[in-house]
């Protein structure tokens, strides 16, 4: 009835969220609107990328929120907001 309360973990293995933006051209950025929209199913499967910790190791991500994107510094330069979460 007195001191802290009790926790404890709910899970082993967490996600890692991830937040950052990429720079591509303009034809990046149709290939990567397409990759989105059909091979991630508009952000509900999993895909792997490079680990952004250590550069090398591939891990499984998947999209948190649909990514945006604005033009950079001229026509042919976009800049991609990308929120993610590094699988367990």
């Amino acid at each position: 009835d007195a001191g802290p309360a009790k926790v404890r973990r709910r899970f082993s293995a967490g996600v890692r969220p991830v937040k950052g933006k990429i720079f591509v051209t303009a034809a990046q950025l149709v290939i990567f609107k397409a990759f989105y929209a059909t091979d991630s199913l508009g952000g509900t499967l999993r895909f792997d990328w490079t680990d952004p910790d250590d550069g090398s190791t591939a891990v499984e991500m998947r999209f948190v929120a649909a990514p945006s994107w604005a033009p950079a510094d001229n026509e042919d330069n976009w800049e991609v907001a990308l929120d993610l979460e590094i699988m367990p």
